[in-house]
């Protein structure tokens, strides 16, 4: 982009690389590395959104190349509604609809599984009272199949005590014995017609044991398959709702940043360079907000007899906090003691009066 015969670059300050970081007790000068291919003729070098707690005193420009600065400035502008700050938001708030979308089908799918899954359990829950009812069936058979029983034993008793009688009978009167055996049969009839239908045993319908069987192999199956389908779904559903809270909290960053501070900071950088060619050069200034104090661990290993000697061990390291803004990853870290100063005056110059020694 160029206009009135001056290129302009415009490069965003997250992105660029940091080459170094050194932390002091109340701040931080940062060095960062500004690539760029230079036009021949004026450049403007704009790097746009630096941090809200920069130092504007302390930025400083060095050259790597032929190209010659001329021009450092800091600039601050209101931001408008039509900013690029606006159309992040925009941007993340469409990726939330979208994921918020992406979402409800999930729910969607998983309504419909577990009210699959529900209507199988129910199924199931009738079969298995069926079963316990044709189960109540049986012993009821079975106790009614064991008075039938005790019946049939006092009956044949009976019989017994009857064939007895009717044979010391049939001795004095003979001719009473056909008429007493075919009453005899009669009854030994009756008892074994009774005795069959009592011995009947219970017998399960073929075709139900079968569709049984076919309904809990397909039961087993589907809802297996339908309860992991409900897993998958419920860890992408997860899955989205973090994806959506990150969304909300970094929309609700930018539109806190943008309500509270609503300027736009850019480093504006002017550079003449006799032909086009790449140029690199480094911006260093300061940030406050950040700071370090070191820290120690010391441990004593003490010694149980004269054999072993006391030992004392010490750690120590720095502990760097920082709410700039900005990301200092992949750069060289230094820990000052220094004390940074910024706009010292030039001491005054006090009259050194000279003369000349007499001589003796």
């Amino acid at each position: 982009m160029s206009h009135e015969g001056v290129h302009t670059h415009l490069l965003e300050a997250r992105s660029l690389p940091t080459k170094s970081v050194v932390v002091y007790g109340d701040r931080a000068e940062v060095k960062r590395i500004v690539k760029c291919d230079l036009y021949s003729g004026r450049n403007e070098l704009i790097i746009q959104n630096v941090s809200a707690v920069i130092e504007r005193q302390s930025l400083r420009v060095d050259g790597r190349d032929a190209a010659t600065i001329q021009e450092v400035r800091y600039q601050e502008s209101p931001i408008d509604a039509n900013s690029n700050e606006n159309d992040e938001v925009h941007e993340l708030e469409e990726r939330k609809s979208e994921l918020e979308t992406e979402k409800a089908l999930v729910d969607d799918q998983l309504s419909i599984l577990r009210k699959r899954v529900e209507v199988l359990d129910g199924v199931a829950t009738q079969v298995n009272i069926f079963v316990h009812e044709l189960e109540e069936r049986k012993s009821e058979l079975e106790t009614e199949k064991a008075l039938v029983d005790d019946q049939l034993s006092i009956l044949r008793k009976r019989v017994e005590v009857l064939d007895g009688v009717a044979t010391q009978i049939s001795r004095n009167i003979s001719p009473s014995t056909s008429s007493t055996t075919e009453s005899r049969d009669a009854n030994a009839n009756r008892i074994s017609a009774c005795s069959s239908s009592s011995n009947a045993p219970f017998v399960l319908n073929e075709n139900t044991v079968t569709h049984l069987t076919h309904f809990l192999d397909f039961y087993g199956q589907t809802a297996a398959d339908l309860k992991m389908q409900i897993r998958k779904q419920t860890k992408h559903a997860d899955s989205l709702s973090q994806k959506i809270d990150r969304l909300e909290r970094q929309i609700d960053q930018l539109r806190c940043g943008l309500e509270y501070d609503n300027v736009k900071r850019n480093i504006s950088i002017i550079v003449d360079a006799e032909v086009a060619a790449p140029s690199e050069f480094h911006v260093s200034y300061q940030v406050y907000c950040a700071s370090w104090k070191p820290s120690y661990d010391i441990r004593v290993s003490t010694a149980n007899d004269k054999k072993e000697t006391t030992s004392l061990t010490m750690w120590y390291y720095g502990v760097i906090e920082q709410n700039t803004g900005e990301d200092w990853k992949a750069s060289e870290l230094v820990l000052s003691t220094a004390t940074p100063s910024i706009g010292g005056c030039v001491p005054p110059l006090s009259t050194l009066a000279a003369s000349f020694r007499p001589r003796k």
